[in-house]
């Protein structure tokens, strides 16, 4: 017979599964798996509600990546998880896409930022996050030294979320990748984060593509573009802006990939 405590990963994708179905299992493998680097159970029912999951998670020396995209987590579940992630030092990437945690979950999951030191990757695409939940990102992200790519794509988040972020971004050192697309970012917030680019030197991928910049906004971060030499993919498709600012961004861009 198998022993679920040597496997290396473990996959749940798909299944419809609860939390009634799988925590108590779950939280045994975690917390006793000396090998356990990977758990996949994305698209299910979990809420993480009950803590027995969440809580497993801070003592594990060995789990790598987390994958609880597209659950029914919420801010409730979000909080659990913050509260591990504030005790884990191993988890390197975490996914939360499509679960609606709010800007009750994302306060949650900052405050696990400003003391977690070990993660790498956070995706909080499709999370219905606004400029509240955004800026309490925006304010750990300051104090962060160590999450290099966060998604925040496909949420609610406008130019008051995108100036927090742009702020708090000018003198971060380790942010390399931060995904702001499909969300309702103006002119306004466009102009802060053309302000960040012209001062952060270690960002180097950005989406801001399927927002509501205009024509001055993307002109903007087109003049920031052409003084930062460390981007390298910016992607800004989508967004409402006539072609000769269009073909300004192609030329400002040209010769970075």
């Amino acid at each position: 017979m198998v022993d679920p405590t040597k496997e290396e990963e473990i996959r749940l994708e798909g299944r419809k599964v609860a939390d009634e179905d799988v925590a108590e299992s779950l939280s045994r493998i975690v917390s006793e798996s000396d090998v356990l680097a990977l758990v996949s159970l994305r698209e299910n029912r979990l809420t993480l509600a009950d803590g027995r999951l969440a809580s497993a998670l801070a003592p594990s020396r060995t789990l790598r990546e987390l994958d609880l995209g597209d659950n029914r987590i919420g801010a409730p579940g979000a909080i659990k998880l913050a509260d591990a992630l504030e005790e884990n030092a191993s988890l390197r990437s975490v996914r939360l896409a499509g679960n609606e945690v709010g800007d009750e979950g994302a306060r949650a999951l900052a405050g696990a930022l400003r003391s977690n030191g070990a993660l790498r990757r956070l995706d909080l695409c499709d999370n219905r996050i606004g400029d509240e939940g955004c800026a309490r990102l925006a304010g750990a992200l300051a104090e962060n030294d160590a999450l290099a790519s966060i998604d925040l794509s496909c949420n609610y988040i406008g130019d008051g979320g995108a100036g927090r972020l742009a702020e708090s971004l000018r003198d971060n050192c380790a942010l390399v990748e931060i995904d702001l697309g499909c969300n309702i970012i103006c002119d306004e917030g466009a102009d802060a984060l053309a302000s960040c680019v012209l001062k952060n030197e270690k960002l180097i991928k950005i989406w801001v593509n399927g927002n509501r910049i205009q024509d001055d906004g993307m002109r903007k971060l087109g003049v920031a573009l052409r003084s930062n030499r460390t981007v390298r993919e910016f992607w800004f498709h989508g967004n409402p802006v006539g072609v000769v600012a269009y073909m300004k961004m192609l030329k400002a861009l040209q010769g970075r990939q």
